[in-house]
């Protein structure tokens, strides 16, 4: 069963939740990326989003756990977590950047499984954690590159 986190108005405060859903794509899916040569890849940055982190800075930490946990695993940690800057726009068509990372499949796993268990999305994610690792280890970023 694939979860989905989706956001609705509700009626009684009219304000933004999520909720999850079964529709034939992930959440992951939707926010995943292509490089030029058609390789997946996720950003920290919209997966912090995803898992509901107000901001960056709190959710340091959790890639800070997911990268211990690829280095004891045996990976090498610039196979799966890759830093790049992005542009950002600041208004009147000005850009600047701004610090992410690049995550591989298997990175993604290593953050949901520790991320914040509070937190309803994460907690069903969790669950659901076999669904997002697929052939994780086989899909690092270094093997995107070659």
């Amino acid at each position: 069963m694939l979860i989905v986190a989706r956001k609705k108005k509700t009626k009684q405060t009219g304000l933004m939740e999520n909720k999850l859903t079964n529709p034939n794509q992930t959440i992951f899916e939707k926010i995943k990326r292509l490089d030029e040569n058609k390789n997946e890849y996720w950003t920290a940055r919209d997966l912090s989003k995803v898992l509901e982190y107000s901001e960056f800075r709190h959710f340091k930490s959790v890639i800070d756990r997911a990268k211990e946990a690829c280095k004891n695993s045996g990976f090498t940690i610039t196979d799966h977590f890759e830093d790049i800057l992005g542009m950002v726009s600041i208004g009147s068509g000005a850009a600047r950047e701004l610090g992410d990372i690049k995550l591989s499949r298997y990175a993604c796993y290593l953050i949901v499984q520790n991320a914040d268990p509070s937190k309803e999305i994460v907690a069903n994610l969790f669950c659901h954690t076999n669904t997002l690792a697929g052939n994780s280890t086989n899909t690092s970023i270094a093997t995107i590159k070659n």
